[in-house]
């Protein structure tokens, strides 16, 4: 996708170089057809009757090519043209050009002949007017080659149509020997061969300048689309805040400018009061748009299912996303690990359940971690009838904090590559200070933590998160203590 936006870019600023060019070309070529009319109007002067047949049919090719650049000035700026249009613009018109050139001057020495002259001026004029042509090509070629940059296989085209209706307009036109006609068409290409290498040489530096050009424009605008692209991803997480029943908070490093680690947050009501909060985090295979891209289809999956079971469970939740994965996505070759957690405040109750992903932290308040594994298999492996997900029931106390997190962060290495893993987590987690660990702060805490560890050799997306049941009237109940605290 990138390289087929910069090869577009690349020929619109190519094509758009080479309108302007070929304009500069036109006027060259008016300058120096003007000199040379100026020249032949001269030559009315010093001859008459017969002689000056030559001079009208010179009068009639310098009018051909006003004409003929003129002609092509026009075409060029009418309207926009593709750059193979415009590349056949120059082309032609050079081949034009050199035709007209050689086939005047030729026809020009020839008609000199046929009035046979008597002194030695009109010799002379018939010389030159005989090699003028393979001058004026000569000429023409260079100039287009000093304005305009063609590359070697646009050149070899044009100079060989050149060539082939030079050698044509001198085989009818020119009465010289056969040995001198042959010196002179094979004398074409020594004289295009400079001109060729000139030109050459500069559409590489064109070339070189418009495909940086054309990087910088694509980078820039595949910049701004995922600059673009990721703020309407992260607008899908939820909004991070300690108010109401429970608290929650969340960091987030993606590996590039978006990623497939995903937060999702539903809060049910009951009878108008705050009830149980269920959050799900996610982190699809991969990395990037394609990644994002599956967390978008699975952020609908989940609105769905709590519209539909506003009480549903973690492990419902699971199974529901597991059967949508091994359908729709494991084809693809795209898979997902995930935990779900429902904190029910009231109750002071944690209900969990996980899919392949790193097990989450129940740090108490005392300082004790509870590592809490996932029981089932990653999303899309198993199908439906296979997949169990198992569900861990806690007690949670307004003290302790959920603490959740992707494979980011328990496989960050350091630059020896070794890894951090679950144990490091929990030791980073220790070593934080009282005010670190207070609600909400946790996770930037741990995230700069990983941060340090690494180095800033980020090879995944990372995501954290934490969770708190915070003090109020409706939770400083006697909740019992849940089966399995």
């Amino acid at each position: 996708m990138t390289e087929t936006q910069a090869n577009t870019v690349y020929e619109q600023l190519r094509a758009k170089t080479l309108r302007k060019r070929t304009l500069w070309y036109c006027a060259a070529a008016w300058l120096l057809i003007g000199f040379g009319l100026l020249s032949t109007l001269d030559e009315f002067n010093q001859f008459s009757g017969n002689q000056l047949l030559s001079v009208y049919v010179e009068l009639f090719g310098d009018a051909m090519l006003l004409s003929l650049f003129l002609a092509a000035a026009v075409y060029s700026w009418k309207r926009e043209r593709t750059l193979r249009e415009r590349v056949r613009i120059i082309q032609l018109l050079t081949v034009a050009a050199c035709v007209v050139i050689a086939a005047v001057e030729l026809l020009s020495a020839r008609l000199e002949v046929l009035t046979k002259p008597e002194n030695e001026l009109v010799f002379s004029r018939t010389t030159m007017l005989a090699w003028s042509g393979p001058a004026g090509v000569a000429i023409t070629l260079f100039v287009g080659a000093c304005i305009v940059a063609l590359s070697l296989r646009e050149q070899v085209f044009m100079v060989l149509a050149a060539w082939g209706a030079y050698a044509i307009s001198t085989v009818l036109l020119s009465e010289d020997r056969t040995v001198l006609m042959m010196w002179k068409i094979g004398w074409f290409p020594v004289v295009a061969l400079p001109a060729m290498l000139l030109s050459v040489w500069r559409f590489s530096a064109f070339h070189a300048r418009h495909k940086a050009r054309a990087m910088a424009w694509t980078y820039n605008e595949l910049t701004d689309e995922l600059a673009y692209a990721r703020k309407i991803h992260e607008a899908l997480f939820p909004e991070a805040g300690g108010t109401g029943a429970v608290g929650m908070s969340y960091a987030y490093s993606p590996m590039r400018q978006i990623g497939g680690d995903f937060l999702f947050r539903h809060a049910a009501r009951v009878g108008g009061a705050d009830g149980p909060v269920s959050i799900a985090l996610i982190d699809v295979t991969g990395h990037g748009v394609p990644a994002a891209l599956t967390v978008n289809r699975l952020h609908d999956e989940m609105r769905r299912f709590f519209r539909h079971k506003p009480e549903g469970t973690p492990g419902e939740l699971m199974k529901e996303l597991n059967a949508f994965v091994y359908d729709a996505l494991s084809p693809q070759g795209v898979f997902a690990t995930a935990i779900c957690a429902r904190i029910d405040p009231s109750r002071r109750a944690l209900l969990i359940a996980g899919a392949g992903h790193p097990p989450a932290l129940l740090v108490r308040g005392n300082g004790a971690m509870v590592e809490l594994h996932s029981g089932a298999a990653m999303l899309g492996v198993l199908p439906s009838e296979d997949f169990d997900p198992v569900e861990a029931s806690l007690f949670m106390d307004t003290r302790d904090r959920l603490l959740a997190f992707t494979d980011g962060a328990t496989e960050a290495r350091d630059p020896d590559g070794r890894m951090l893993g679950i144990e490091g987590v929990k030791a980073a987690t220790a070593v934080l200070s009282a005010s670190e660990r207070e609600a909400g702060k946790l996770p930037t805490a741990l995230m700069e933590s990983v941060s340090r560890f690494h180095l800033g050799r980020i090879t995944d997306d990372t995501l954290i998160v934490e969770m708190w049941i915070n003090e109020s009237p409706e939770t400083r109940g006697t909740g019992e203590p849940a089966v399995g605290s």
